[in-house]
């Protein structure tokens, strides 16, 4: 039992484990008076107190009692690892992009077990060291359909371990997502020995992104080139693996035709990406020293380049359904390659020309 019983609002996930409490019917409050003899004891409002069995609500999912309800999050898993998929988690207070995911509510995160679990299948398969790294790192998430909130998925600083994503029903797509996810939390725990630009931070929007459809600032362009870094091992372990299939099955051509412009579009991105830091970014030693990382990483993508691959390839894409089309041109009705689709991208976002002669080398 506690010594002074506390008065939390609703939902209320309970620290350390997979059970939250939720009022009935509308937003409210209620007071945690303790766990006894694995019950736990809460007063609703009016002063009724409700206990609840911790090991029933583990096995049910969710049990009720007044105007309460004992919930259990769902699980994925795969190969031993369990991914709590727990939205309550984020219902802090003024934390107001979690809102989505909140609202997306358990019966939500309950149909998306499948799909998690497939997505940590293609992981493990495609990306070990990946798996192992995400294994370690991250402790919980929430999903949220992909046209909530303004965003596709978000790592927040000041919760590591934890990631929000949009769950795209395609468990390819969603591991190049989950990776994304876990190389944000990864240089968010390595920015805990000191900031990686000197001044503001770099991050008043100015420069152009590879990634991105307006102006960034240089510390999310610093984050992208490691979140790619990461990304694009992903797939290449996709491409060397291309015949096994994915967790759903073979791949299909278009996802074959997907995984290609992964593996032909990404190191593109980063070299241009690398040349906007190196022109603009004002760094600490920290920084420089990942910067430096960085080229000898992307050196080595460049190095390493598959033999099998072609110069250029059609342009594809993900929808938000799931689906995997050809990414069409603007104004044309056709159908872009993947140089064509970073040479557009370019032409409409570097207006500053900071990139200007660097994509000279593709096809046209």
């Amino acid at each position: 039992m506690v010594d002074r019983p506390v008065a939390v609002a609703s939902p209320f996930a309970i620290p350390g484990t997979r059970l939250s409490i939720e009022t009935l019917g509308t937003a409210g409050t209620f007071t945690l008076h303790g766990v006894a003899k694995g019950r736990l004891r809460v007063e609703e409002q009016g002063g009724v107190v409700q206990e609840f069995s911790i090991a029933h609500a583990l096995g049910a999912g969710r049990i009720q009692a007044g105007g309460l309800a004992l919930n259990a999050c769902p699980v994925a898993r795969h190969a031993g690892f369990e991914l709590p998929l727990h939205p309550h988690a984020f219902a802090i207070p003024d934390l107001a992009m979690a809102e989505p995911v909140v609202r997306a509510g358990l019966a939500y995160q309950r149909r998306q077990v499948p799909l998690v679990e497939a997505t940590l299948a293609n992981l493990h398969r495609f990306a070990p060291p990946a798996f192992a790294a995400f294994r370690d790192v991250i402790q919980l998430a929430g999903l949220k359909p992909r046209d909530w909130g303004g965003y596709d998925d978000y790592s927040h600083a000041d919760l590591p371990g934890s990631l929000w994503a949009s769950a795209v029903p395609h468990p390819l797509e969603l591991g190049d997502h989950f990776v994304h996810e876990l190389q944000h939390n990864r240089l968010q725990m390595i920015e805990e020995r000191g900031p990686l630009f000197e001044g503001r931070g770099g991050e008043e929007p100015r420069c152009y992104s590879p990634w991105r459809d307006e102006l960034r600032g240089l510390y999310g362009i610093f984050h992208g080139v490691f979140v790619w870094l990461g990304v694009h091992r992903y797939w290449r372990g996709a491409f060397a693996r291309l015949d096994e299939g994915t967790a759903g099955g073979p791949a299909e051509a278009p996802e074959r035709a997907y995984i290609l412009d992964r593996l032909l579009r990404i190191p593109v991105q980063l070299d241009l990406a690398l040349a906007v830091l190196d022109r603009f970014a004002r760094l600490t030693p920290l920084g420089r020293a990942l910067l430096d990382q960085y080229h000898r990483d992307v050196a080595a993508i460049h190095a390493e380049r598959h033999r099998d691959l072609p110069t250029d390839a059609p342009a594809f894409m993900i929808t938000s359904d799931g689906a995997c089309i050809p990414q069409g041109a603007r104004g044309t009705g056709g159908h872009l390659t993947v140089s064509g689709a970073l040479r557009e991208h370019l032409s409409r976002h570097d207006l500053a020309g900071q990139c200007a002669g660097l994509l000279a080398d593709l096809p046209t």
